[in-house]
């Protein structure tokens, strides 16, 4: 194979050592045992001999030593011929390292041997022309080799060598031809290699394995698929017949036939075979060998096909890698990763990015054939055209044309591509009749190429209905869509709109949900230009139909997903779905109604909500149910916590102000190598824990009549779902479920921005500026709207989303207040009326088991110590927020006190001042029944898992004193409740579908069920009051929110007036569904009776047996 071994291999001074030490070895040999000459010729050819087998058998470890070893007696023997091939056989070597200055530095002292003892009219000089030749393919100088190989087929026959040695020129010039992209020209050659070998032999051999899978090669691009899979599939019975099913250049063979199956969209079976040429390069190699960068392509491309792309970015960027680690890289395969990323770029709208990538391209224009790069220009053309820069698109696009009028094109897939990306820029600059003649011709020419059961020419059916939508051709449009369905899926009846095939029945489901929303678009499209209400409900039925089908393949993608940066990117670009699908239901609701349509809606929402959230903790509940046993869970455990420490070490380095460049590969190449094997690790869990694999990707959502039946007579879940303009507010009693939808206009949006900024202020001296009216007046309206009918029901549950996540419903006004008398405790707050508690999502929040405590730890607390004083006087005090980095840290005097005081109450573990270090915290964390935080903290809207903790620094801990989001991900917490007493740890980045991308959120996701979050900035001194009252409440065995609203109203009504603002008391909420903490007094007082009539008894007794032994003397 023309790409022979390139991985991290022994440096030029080894070479040397080995050469010095080897025939120091033979002298002595030699000295001490004489033989003869002809003894000393025999062991030579015997070390050649062993040395070619080893060459054929892809073995290159031991090769120098034999090479060496046979050169220094050949030497010695003066037998010029075989010292030559010793010499061009280490060329080789090295060139196969990809040590291309060795190499040549080698070549040239062999070419100077050569023409010393046999000049340039010598077999020894073709060989040595055929080295060179093999040496320029590989540096990227393909047209030299091409001419050093035809002077070397002349050379041959000049001087009558056998036909073998042609063939394998032959072989080599097809090697060259196909590198510079003219695989015309690479056909021929192999053709001409593979015919002279069969002619010698019809016996499987080394040689012909290599051209099967060239050849192979070379039928991928020619688009010939069946050639492609058929000499493949040929070459790996060739070498398996040879050396068994561990030869070295089976893992390329397995690597080509996973690219066909890719390309036929079989992905089970690309990775099946991927996982084979992974196994047998890296046992035959190593983990470095460059080749590896061809098996990550694929990987990558597998994960892009699937929706997967921040694994596909994971893999392509590790290919980048290992190819610029290489002395010379090899232009092919950076060639083959740029276009695969421009690809993967352009396919999540980053088209600048995708246009860097292919620009470099443009490059190569010297170095490969024009054919090729016709194939270039009309990627960049199509990034082009989506960058809205159409008249370079267009210049690229005639460049094209130029090519194929004097290069003929023979590749179809080509030619569809070319129409297809021509069209589309036709259509985007107004030129809609040109468009719809080359969409139809690429589509004919996909047809006639693959026929219709071909995921291809469902995607020229999609490019056309897309088409035809733009051009308001609605019912030719979703004609295409229904089409390219029933190409996916043959059994499909095209004419029931409201069905859909079941994604099971799908192998590539990526496409499918794209189709399906298409066509989803097109019903509603009709739903709403329907005239009248019956037709429009058969529309938006359909419509609802497919939109629910999108949702279960997101669904399905997510749970194969196994990283969280892919789940969050499919949230993000698949919000707008979940929003249309119950905007459609909610159409049905209206038209029908049929309150089934009202429950979907409601479940709609309830899927849309934290995903991802959803998705790891349904995880880890199919793994402890599965039966997985406690090894593979301690090495998924160890896997993850090498993960934090590496992701940790990187994100150190890249904020370093000159960042160590080595270092930082390293660390990223060790993050990648650690998600490879979780990757694999779950894979062969799905694999060998059927019940695992069935409990994950079992799609389940808590009903409406199931969450009536959880709640009591006195409790309200309101849920609601923003949907750009719109609002959705869903009540649910334990006997209805109620939906609205409303408008979100300027006069809702200015009472939030209102209240909002009247409670985020700082210090006393934004309570005196503030517009008390302004903020009454806005709080009593959002009561009116976002609390429908709350007069039979004490307890509330909010389900808040988008802007309402931030929002606290404790300061909503429930009365009209004529005057505001400057006292807060006398407005009547929803507070007074109410118990408020909130969730991330309904199904989440009433299901949740939070377990017994057991030997859990009652309590422990952290409040750091900071050594900077405050330097602002008015403010009321210290604040427990950080902009600034550590040495400007404010001191927390409140924070000290409120552990201390709450540890007494609890008769708790507390750590304060430097004892509260990070690595205390990870070590008692993971054993602790409460858990409560006292802390600065720092937020990163830019990258919310760098939000961080703040901790006292010890530095005899390994650890930096910054807790960050990534490394609580990473953590497995047992308690019951975490109290965040920190500034804005309810607060983050807002994410569609994933909601606020929070501290508290990260302790949630590392198992704690049950959060006291803050919302916006806390005051110190007031916090400790505020959460004293809470756990004095707490203690006495009140509900975690009746206590938290009991410290709320005890604060409310009897601290100075000065503090009775709502910033000092509301930013404190409570997430989750804790329940009791601890006994209440009456159930203690139950457990204390028997205690005491026990004591009484035993009182008794001795009283009794006293005054019997008095009474006895």
């Amino acid at each position: 194979m023309f790409n022979n071994f390139t991985g991290n291999s022994p440096p030029a001074y080894m070479y040397k050592f080995i050469c010095a030490i080897t025939g120091l070895c033979l002298v002595t040999i030699l000295e001490v045992y004489p033989v003869t000459l002809t003894d000393d010729g025999a062991k030579a050819m015997q070390l050649l001999e062993r040395a070619r087998l080893l060459y054929e058998a892809s073995d290159y470890d031991s090769l120098p030593y034999y090479y060496i070893s046979a050169q220094f007696i050949f030497d010695g023997l003066q037998q010029y011929e075989s010292v030559a091939e010793c010499m061009l056989g280490m060329v080789d070597y090295h060139r196969m390292l990809n040590q291309q200055s060795e190499a040549t530095r080698m070549l040239e002292s062999a070419e100077e041997y050569i023409i010393q003892h046999f000049g340039q009219e010598s077999e020894s000089w073709a060989d040595a022309l055929f080295v060179r030749a093999k040496l320029y393919t590989g540096q990227n100088r393909s047209r030299e080799s091409v001419s050093l190989l035809k002077s070397n087929l002349e050379l041959q026959e000049r001087i009558n060598l056998d036909v073998k040695g042609r063939a394998r020129v032959y072989n080599v010039i097809g090697a060259a031809y196909y590198t510079l992209g003219d695989f015309d020209s690479a056909e021929v050659s192999y053709q001409k290699s593979y015919e002279t070998y069969m002619r010698i032999s019809g016996e499987p051999s080394v040689e012909k394995g290599i051209l099967l899978f060239n050849l192979g090669l070379v039928y991928s691009k020619r688009n010939d698929q069946h050639k492609w899979a058929e000499y493949a599939i040929q070459g790996i019975e060739n070498n398996i017949s040879l050396f068994g099913p561990e030869f070295p250049d089976l893992a390329e063979n397995y690597n080509s036939l996973s690219s066909y199956y890719i390309s036929i969209g079989k992905l089970d079976s690309a990775r099946n075979y991927l996982n084979r040429a992974e196994r047998i390069m890296i046992n035959s190699y190593g983990k470095d060998y460059f080749e590896l960068s061809r098996i990550y392509i694929n990987r990558a491309r597998i994960h892009k096909y699937e929706g997967n792309y921040q694994a596909s970015l994971d893999y392509y960027q590790q290919a980048v890698s290992i190819l610029e680690n290489q002395e010379i890289p090899n232009r092919l395969i950076q060639n083959v990763v740029y276009v695969h990323l421009g690809n993967l770029y352009s396919s999540i709208r980053e088209y600048q990015l995708a246009y860097d990538y292919l620009s470099r391209l443009l490059e190569t224009k010297e170095l490969v054939h024009p054919t090729r790069m016709a194939v270039f220009y009309t990627y960049i053309a199509d990034v082009q055209t989506k960058l809205g820069n159409f008249a370079e698109a267009e210049g690229y696009m005639q460049e094209v044309f130029d090519i194929r009028r004097k290069f003929p094109f023979s590749n179809s897939l080509g030619l569809t591509s070319e129409y297809r990306i021509y069209g589309i820029l036709m259509d985007s600059i107004g030129r809609s009749e040109i468009a719809g003649q080359y969409l139809k011709m690429a589509l004919a020419v996909t047809f006639q190429t693959f026929g219709n059961n071909h995921f291809k020419t469902a995607g020229m059916h999609k490019v056309l209905g897309d088409y035809m939508e733009r051009n308001d051709s609605l019912d030719i449009a979703l004609d295409h869509y229904q089409r390219s369905i029933h190409t996916l899926v043959p059994e499909y009846n095209m004419m029931g709109l409201k069905q859909n095939p079941d994604p099971k029945d799908v192998s590539n489901l990526l496409f499918y949900l794209q189709v399906l929303k298409k066509k989803a678009g097109i019903l509603e499209a009709m739903a709403m230009r329907s005239s009248t209400p019956v037709e429009k409900l058969e529309y938006s039925r359909a419509a609802y139909s497919a939109y629910h089908a999108s949702i279960e393949i997101i669904g399905m993608l997510r749970t194969s997903y196994l990283n969280d940066e892919s789940k969050l990117y499919l949230s993000d670009i698949e919000r707008e779905t979940y929003e249309k699908c119950l905007r459609t239901a909610f159409d049905c609701y209206k038209l029908s109604d049929d309150s089934e349509f009202l429950q979907k809606a409601f479940i709609v929402a309830e899927k849309a909500k934290y995903a991802t959230l959803q998705s790891a903790l349904h995880k880890e509940e199919a793994l402890s149910l599965s039966g997985i046993p406690d090894s593979i869970r301690g090495l998924e455990n160890g896997l993850k916590r090498q993960l934090s420490v590496y992701q940790a070490l990187l994100m150190e380095s890249q904020d370093d102000t000159l960042p160590d460049q080595v270092k930082v590969q390293q660390y990223r190449s060790e993050v990648f190598r650690l998600k490879d094997q979780m990757a694999g690790l779950y894979r062969s869990i799905e694999v060998e824990y059927p019940e695992y694999y069935r409990l994950l990707y079992r799609q389940e959502v808590t009903h409406p009549d199931k969450l009536m039946a959880m709640l009591g007579k006195r409790d309200k879940l309101i849920e609601y779902f923003i949907a750009g303009e719109e609002y959705y507010i869903f009540e649910i009693s334990h006997s209805e479920i109620i939906g609205n939808r409303l408008k979100v206009d300027d006069s809702f949006l200015r009472d939030l921005d209102i209240v909002k900024r009247y409670i985020g202020g700082k210090s006393i001296r934004d309570t005196i500026r503030d517009d008390h009216s302004g903020f009454i007046e806005s709080a009593s309206r959002l009561y009116e709207v976002l609390i429908p009918s709350p007069e039979r029901f004490k307890n509330l549950i909010i389900i808040p989303e988008g802007i309402l996540s931030y929002f606290p419903f404790d300061v909503l006004i429930t009365e009209p207040v004529p005057e505001f008398s400057g006292l807060y405790s006398e407005v009547p707050f929803l507070i007074r009326s109410h118990t408020i508690r909130y969730g991330y999502n309904a199904g989440l929040l009433l299901n949740q088991k939070p377990g017994k405590p057991g030997n859990l730890k009652r309590f422990v607390g952290f409040a750091p110590g900071y050594l900077k004083g405050h330097e602002d006087p008015i403010l009321a005090d210290a604040s427990r927020e950080i902009k600034i980095n550590r040495t400007l840290l404010a001191a927390l005097p409140g924070s000290i006190d409120e552990v201390v005081a709450i540890g007494r109450i609890l008769r708790g573990e507390v750590f304060i001042e430097t004892a509260a270090s990070e690595g205390r915290f990870k070590d008692v964390a993971g054993e602790s029944h409460i858990i409560h935080l006292a802390t600065h903290a720092f937020l990163d809207d830019q990258d919310p898992l760098q939000s961080t903790l703040v901790f006292s620094e010890n530095k005899q801990e390994r650890e930096d004193g910054l807790l960050k989001v990534y490394e609580l991900y990473n953590m497995s917490l047992k308690a019951k409740m975490v109290v965040l007493s920190a500034c804005n740890t309810g607060l983050g980045e807002l994410r569609g579908g994933e909601g606020i991308m929070s501290l508290a959120r990260a302790f949630f996701y590392a198992g704690v069920p049950n959060i006291v979050m803050t919302l916006w900035t806390v005051s110190d001194l007031q916090s400790y009051e505020l959460m004293v009252s809470f756990y004095r409440q707490l203690n006495k065995g009140r509900k975690a929110e009746i206590a938290l609203r009991k410290a709320k109203l005890d604060f409310l009504d009897n601290s100075n007036p000065l503090y009775q603002h709502p910033r000092y008391w509301a930013g404190y909420i409570l997430v989750g569904n804790p329940g009791h903490l601890f006994l209440p007094g009456f159930y203690r007082q139950l457990i204390a009776i028997p205690s005491i009539i026990l004591l009484l008894l035993a009182g008794f007794y001795a009283w009794k047996n006293y005054f019997r032994k008095k009474i006895k003397d």
